[in-house]
């Protein structure tokens, strides 16, 4: 069966086993639009931005970076927004 985040409707198909599904965060999605707001991007803007706690930002964080959406951390800085992978993922949600 197919699988659909309900708040933006992002494919979750690709999260085959139940606990990986399980674990999907449905605000991941509105992470993802928040960070194409932002050429760089941190664990405190997604806890403001989203108005979520600091755990559940450095998750959604650690799966952009698995995603290839955002840099690798450098320490305190902010990461840098990859835009050509992000808005190549955002596009195939749409479709």
């Amino acid at each position: 069966s197919i699988n659909f985040c309900p708040n933006c409707g992002h494919d979750l198909s690709a999260y085959k086993q139940a606990e990986v599904l399980r674990s999907f965060d449905e605000l991941y999605c509105d992470a993802l639009n928040t960070i194409a707001k932002h050429k760089k991007v941190s664990t405190s803007i997604l806890q403001k931005e989203l108005r979520i706690g600091y755990g559940r930002a450095a998750r959604m964080m650690d799966k952009m970076e698995e995603d290839g959406l955002i840099s690798s951390a450098d320490g305190a800085k902010p990461r840098t927004v990859i835009f050509d992978a992000l808005k190549k993922h955002l596009a195939e949600q749409i479709t």
